[in-house]
């Protein structure tokens, strides 16, 4: 699903980090031309600099802004009106509305001095960040842009048809955080509109639950995806986030276009998932998975048997894909050699995809120790691409927490930062599949800001700073799954007994027109052994005595 956490900001300011490289300079000029000087907005331009000359971006754009430019300085605050360089041969971050200057400590060609910049801005500024990106090589900023959308904020991308480079608009974009894709001409006028509107529907809703019903009503019907037990605040905040990127202040406007542009919904359907995650993410929780965690789970597990983890919400995968390193590097430490299977799966099919292709960009060897990476990926011309032992471990599937049944027998379950965007009851409904799911004993490795124990007595705490739990020897309530989209205990009350049995008659119907017409042949016979229905072409294979079938 997702890995995100959304940052309270601790500056007011918005803030807007413009990234560039190779082609960025007329970019720049292009952009800030087109901003007058009372858009107040604290514009940070981070570029990839010659150390060895002098940088003359300062002048260039003064002479196309009357903004007042000017070239950072370590402690420097950003106020709104303002547009800051960042200088030659430095890496630069933002603390507490501060600039902050320090030395590389990575060679020239490892360095990534954007993707620093928007991470401190994702942290510093929340929702109150904008990340650009401009025309450039490379990757840069690919990262960043997550954090960033992670964080509430907006991200915009350069169109790669328009970029001199179009390296780091087009590796931004395979991100999955990208909220806008446009012209240079177009950017100007949705920030001014983003600046005006993102706050500026608030007063014109009566009640957010029912603006908030109403539009994921519409979600679900062109999706098939339920967020009725989301938190109200995370759905106001992503749906907030939506209508002022797209210039829209009016609710029944927004209806209207969601009615009408299927594609709406699933925009916003991405928006609320926020699929951000990464490798190792917070690295000391899976130290202690690795050291602790994983050698109890292969103990005296034999050949002939099977250890089976679930990791819900994956993603695009890389959770999945850590978890299987690390349970690869014990099974080769063990004596014996058990199957392995991780069941990795999510809502977003689109994700699972990039998880099912295992390509990933080169900076994942920023997260990855260079061992692992070695033993469990493959170099390409862009990137790495997950090599076929790690590969063979993971299984990737569409499924859903709220409505589909779970796996079973499991050793460990990882879902982290998921159960923060649901409501107590979806809470509770989770940690209940989870507690079924587990084998007694079993383990629950959660997000950094989840704890089971709130809301189910089922688990013991193992880690408290690294959120590791173990399932009890009770045994686990029956499940109570939703039945179809509404979720089984939220059908509508006026939906009729009639209603219900012609809504089952028809599932019925689709569901034997597709065994006849795609399913192998089959017969169904009683507990005695009494044929009562046989498929078509089933005839093919059988042959029939005469005289009495009852006998």
């Amino acid at each position: 699903m997702h890995d995100g956490l959304e940052v309270p900001p601790k500056t007011d300011t918005l803030i807007v980090c413009v990234g560039a490289s190779a082609g960025g300079l007329e970019a720049f000029r292009d952009l800030f031309a087109r901003l007058s000087d009372n858009e107040h907005l604290a514009l940070v331009l981070v570029q990839h600099l010659d150390p060895d000359h002098r940088s003359v971006v300062q002048e260039l754009l003064s002479k196309r802004t009357s903004t007042p430019v000017q070239t950072a300085e370590d402690g420097m605050k950003v106020l709104p009106g303002n547009i800051y360089l960042i200088p030659p041969g430095a890496s630069m971050s933002i603390a507490n509305g501060k600039l902050m200057l320090e030395e590389f400590t990575s060679p020239r060609g490892q360095r990534r001095p954007i993707d620093t910049f928007l991470k401190s801005l994702a942290e510093d500024a929340g929702p109150n960040s904008i990340a650009i990106i401009l025309s450039g090589t490379g990757s840069d900023g690919s990262m960043g842009v997550k954090a960033v959308k992670e964080a509430g904020g907006l991200v915009i991308v350069q169109d790669p048809s328009e970029a001199a480079y179009d390296g780091m608009p087009r590796n931004a974009i395979a991100s999955g955080a990208v909220d806008l894709t446009l012209t240079i001409e177009d950017m100007a006028e949705v920030l001014r509109d983003y600046k005006s509107r993102r706050n500026g529907i608030e007063p014109f809703i009566d009640n957010e639950h029912e603006f908030v019903g109403r539009v994921f009503k519409h979600v679900r019907f062109h999706t098939g995806q339920d967020f009725t037990q989301y938190k109200l605040s995370t759905l106001m905040r992503r749906l907030t986030l939506r209508m002022a990127a797209l210039g829209q202040i009016s609710p029944a406007d927004y209806l209207e276009r969601l009615i009408q542009d299927r594609g709406e919904a699933f925009k916003l359907q991405q928006d609320v998932l926020i699929n951000v995650t990464r490798f190792f993410r917070d690295e000391d929780a899976f130290k202690t998975l690795q050291k602790d965690i994983i050698p109890q789970i292969l103990n005296d597990r034999g050949r002939d048997e099977t250890v089976r983890i679930w990791v819900p919400g994956c993603s695009t995968g890389e959770e999945a894909y850590t978890i299987g390193m690390l349970v690869a590097e014990g099974v080769a430490q063990s004596s014996n050699e058990p199957d392995v299977t991780i069941f990795g799966t999510d809502i977003d099919e689109d994700a699972l995809q990039m998880a099912r292709q295992g390509h990933y960009p080169n900076h994942i060897v920023e997260h990855i120790p260079e061992d692992l990476l070695q033993r469990y990926f493959a170099p390409t011309a862009d990137g790495f691409n997950v090599g076929k032992k790690l590969r063979s471990l993971v299984r990737f599937s569409n499924q859903s927490l709220i409505k589909d049944p779970p796996f079973s027998k499991l050793d460990l379950i990882s879902c982290r930062n998921v159960l923060i965007y649901f409501e107590k009851a979806l809470q509770e409904h989770a940690l209940n599949i989870f507690h079924y799911a587990l084998k007694p004993d079993g383990f629950l490795f959660l997000g950094t800001s989840e704890n089971p124990q709130a809301t189910h007595s089922g688990f013991m705490e193992v880690s408290a700073t690294d959120h590791i739990y173990r399932r009890d020897q009770n045994p686990s309530q029956p499940l109570n799954l939703p039945l179809g989209p509404f979720g089984g205990d939220r059908l509508p009350a006026t939906l009729s007994n009639d209603r219900e049995r012609t809504m089952k008659r028809s599932v019925d119907a689709v569901r034997d027109a597709i065994l006849e017409r795609h399913g192998l042949p089959f017969i169904v016979t009683s507990g005695t052994g009494l044929v009562s229905h046989i498929s078509p072409g089933a005839e093919k294979f059988i042959k029939l005595r005469s005289g009495d079938m009852q006998t």
